[in-house]
């Protein structure tokens, strides 16, 4: 990774997918799973709210905060990142 995820570290982001892969949870999404799916489903989130979804997001391991600030262009390029 050579950039911030969500204000989290490079180091720290892969840290955390090395961990989440230690014990064979998923790091990936399938290329099935289609992005306007995932878009429907969030909508029907307990967080959605008034057009928006609040994230829990990193700053740093242990460091986390509520955001509102995460727009559908920012969710649609992280399920792209996440594509097999």
């Amino acid at each position: 990774m050579t950039s911030p995820v969500a204000g989290l570290p490079p180091a720290a982001a892969a840290k955390i997918v090395t961990i989440l892969k230690h014990f064979d949870l998923p790091t990936r999404m399938p290329e099935d799973v289609g992005i306007e799916s995932v878009l429907e489903h969030m909508k029907h989130d307990k967080k959605f709210s008034e057009g928006k979804i609040r994230f829990v997001l990193l700053r740093a391991i242990g460091d986390a905060y509520v955001s509102s600030e995460v727009t559908e262009t920012h969710i649609v390029n992280a399920i792209k990142g996440l594509r097999y």
